[in-house]
């Protein structure tokens, strides 16, 4: 990992087994943690679709509604705050998440090639979607292979400091991953003794506040 590079956007995944909980949890982290990251955010649907916009989530008026129409079922809810930190305009289309051919994928970080060979244009590069490219094209090549053999050969190419959710299509499955130095933060929820589930953020500050 590259000590150099902060992490400053803000990754969020809901996991309370309940589709109120999860819309409060992704709504209340979204407007908090958009205070200061604020060129983007999105989300995974239940329909495995993704919702994401250019407008800071704190912006977005009719935010609870958005989530609540499309978090409807009981699965896990992977959000995302942006802030762009290539240069790279504030559109929509750069929002996260982004949708590969095998993968949906939100990145929280910066990665650089790890030979230095390859040009990087910090306004027109995104690494993100550099790296989802690999990812997928790395599944091309072992399309039985676990995911820990994939993301590792992927990530064979990028160095630097990152943390990402990752969404396998095929089977459903989530994957949160983080590298040595990326700080990432889990609340385990309980009622009346009950284990109800647990959040994870990048951010243990907007975790506290959204509680």
């Amino acid at each position: 990992d590259c000590e150099g590079f902060d992490i400053i956007c803000q990754l969020t995944y809901s996991n309370l087994h309940d589709p109120y909980l999860n819309s409060l949890m992704i709504y209340l982290l979204g407007k908090i943690g958009s205070e200061r990251h604020d060129d983007g955010c999105g989300f995974i649907c239940s329909d495995n679709k993704i919702w994401k916009s250019a407008s800071a989530a704190k912006n977005i008026l009719n935010l609870g509604n958005i989530i609540n129409i499309n978090v409807i079922d009981d699965k896990p809810v992977p959000f995302h705050i942006r802030m762009a930190t290539w240069g790279i305009d504030v559109t929509k289309e750069n929002a996260h998440p982004f949708t590969g051919k095998h993968f949906i994928l939100m990145h929280n970080g910066t990665l650089l090639p790890r030979d230095g060979k390859e040009p990087v244009d910090k306004k027109k590069d995104s690494d993100s979607l550099k790296f989802l490219k690999s990812l997928d094209e790395c599944k091309d090549i072992s399309p039985q292979g676990t995911f820990e053999e994939i993301f590792n050969a992927a990530m064979a190419n990028f160095a630097g400091k990152f943390a990402f959710i990752i969404r396998e299509k095929e089977t459903n499955n989530d994957y949160i991953v983080r590298g040595r130095t990326a700080e990432l933060w889990i609340s385990k929820f309980t009622y009346d003794k009950i284990d109800k589930g647990y959040i994870i953020n990048t951010s243990k500050d907007t975790m506290k506040e959204s509680f």
